[in-house]
């Protein structure tokens, strides 16, 4: 007989291993049809949502529990990301996650991402780490650069003084939809 780690394990298990980059760890915690959403990404790959990871923790120097709440079947994560002095972020997180049989099936992670856009904005490499693309990622199926997985978007995306949006590094004239 088989048993289902506690959703606390399962959640802690996850968030951990998250914070430490093992993105294969993390994706073997969720389960059929997962969807992750947060102010700069939305996902359904499991592996997907973590893109760019590797940049963001380049850039974080702690997390700092705030609260734990657990559930039946939910969790929800209240935590200060803190990043290093460069950055000069302290972001309040707040992480709601959805499980079934033992596995994560979503995620919703809750922010203010107006400090993140402005550094964004002056800083078109963390641009790519928050929006989950990597320098030089390859969409599997087009075999050329993916675009940025906000599509657009983010009002950050806006280059000062023009109409004009950045989706993956490339100029756009067109507004983006949304």
């Amino acid at each position: 007989m088989t048993t289902t780690p506690s959703v606390s394990e399962t959640v802690k298990a996850y968030s951990e291993a998250r914070f430490r980059g093992d993105v294969a760890a993390a994706a073997a915690l969720t389960g059929d049809g997962f969807a992750f959403r947060s102010p700069f990404v939305t996902s359904h790959s499991p592996t997907g949502h973590l893109d760019g990871i590797e940049g963001l923790l380049g850039v974080v120097s702690g997390v700092e529990p705030i609260s734990e709440l657990y559930g039946e079947d939910e969790a929800t994560l209240v935590y200060d990301l803190h990043t290093v002095s460069a950055v000069g972020i302290t972001q309040r997180t707040a992480e709601h996650f959805r499980l079934r049989d033992g596995r994560i099936v979503a995620i919703t992670l809750i922010f203010d991402s107006a400090p993140w856009q402005t550094l964004m904005a002056a800083a078109p490499d963390l641009r790519r780490v928050a929006c989950g693309v990597r320098r030089g990622a390859v969409s599997p199926s087009r075999r050329r650069p993916r675009p940025c997985a906000c599509g657009g978007r983010s009002p950050s995306l806006r280059r000062p003084g023009s109409d004009r949006f950045v989706a993956g590094g490339r100029p756009s004239r067109s507004r983006p939809p949304g």
